[in-house]
């Protein structure tokens, strides 16, 4: 985090919002996808970036998701958009200065019933929303994504950022449909972000509540950045000693055959009742419309476990 000027680095922003399509380093082509270029009249491409740019497709989808927002903010609706919203209206555009096209969109399917879901579809939008609620500009609401109180107190900044990502110079565009030339180009351009790529607030607005929460060692100026070194990061190497002796095995014991059989026959009484568990917690989030992966049942399941374990002592 850096002081530039009378504007502040904030790196966070950089990697959601700039990411755009084309893309360089997704250039396979989808089965879903595949089977669509065969259905209809599209340009066919065994290359996705190759056959997004024949296709004039030239997006930052968190930037229209931003903008979306921004305008709407504008109508003195705070309101949000839900993923459903996003399929219908923002995945149809193919610019980011069709924005417009998007406001059209919206509106219009608000007012109809009865709109198609495409499950695999909203569960990336609800990845995507995830994701932009890390950074301080966007926040969750229910299923909802929505403009913070920091993007709201500074909707003009918002819009600036806004016009200096849809500009189709600040876009990575291919120049060769060779598939390695296009990575190395596409790494090549996001691993030399412009700083001002990355303004996020100004330094005026800064409060001490806000520095305290995002700026752990203060907000620096670009001398500051300058002089600060790794000399505090250093690694001291030793010599690698092997001091443990190989394992010899025992002679003395017996094997019995009754107790292994027992204590395979608890393990698999306990990973069924684990698995009964699950599906039931799985079932009850799934009646109240919670949307989750097996890992989020998981974590929950042994946070419960833990915390009935610590209640029965």
């Amino acid at each position: 985090m850096a002081r530039w000027g009378n504007r502040v680095l904030r790196a966070t922003y950089y990697p959601v919002l700039e990411l755009s399509i084309p893309n360089g380093h997704k250039q396979d082509v989808s089965p879903s996808i595949k089977d669509l270029l065969n259905k209809g009249k599209y340009p066919s491409s065994d290359n996705r970036t190759i056959l997004d740019a024949n296709s004039g497709v030239l997006i930052k989808p968190a930037v229209l998701i931003l903008r979306l927002l921004l305008e709407l903010a504008k109508q003195a609706d705070f309101n949000g958009i839900t993923p459903l919203e996003v399929v219908h209206a923002l995945m149809p555009i193919k610019r980011n200065n069709e924005w417009a096209l998007a406001i059209n969109n919206l509106t219009g399917l608000r007012k109809r019933k009865g709109l198609e879901r495409d499950g695999r579809r909203i569960r990336h939008i609800q990845e995507w929303f995830r994701l932009l609620s890390l950074t301080d500009i966007f926040d969750l609401s229910g299923q909802k994504i929505v403009l913070s109180r920091l993007a709201l107190d500074n909707l003009r900044f918002v819009e600036k950022f806004c016009l200096q990502h849809e500009d189709e110079r600040s876009f990575w565009i291919p120049e060769t449909d060779n598939p390695e030339h296009l990575a190395i180009s596409w790494f090549t351009h996001f691993g030399s972000p412009n700083i001002e790529n990355q303004w996020a607030i100004g330094a005026s607005s800064l409060t001490s509540a806000y520095v305290k929460q995002n700026y752990p060692e203060g907000v620096f100026d670009e001398q500051d950045l300058e002089e600060k070194k790794l000399s505090d990061l250093e690694i001291s190497l030793v010599e690698f000693e092997e001091k443990r002796k190989p394992f010899e095995g025992r002679q003395d014991y017996e094997i019995n055959a009754a107790r292994i059989k027992e204590g395979r026959r608890k393990v698999q009484e306990k990973t069924k009742l684990h698995d009964e568990i699950v599906a039931s917690l799985a079932k009850q989030l799934l009646d109240l419309n919670f949307t989750f992966t097996r890992t989020e049942i998981l974590l929950t399941y042994w946070r419960l476990k833990i915390r009935l374990r610590q209640f029965s002592r």
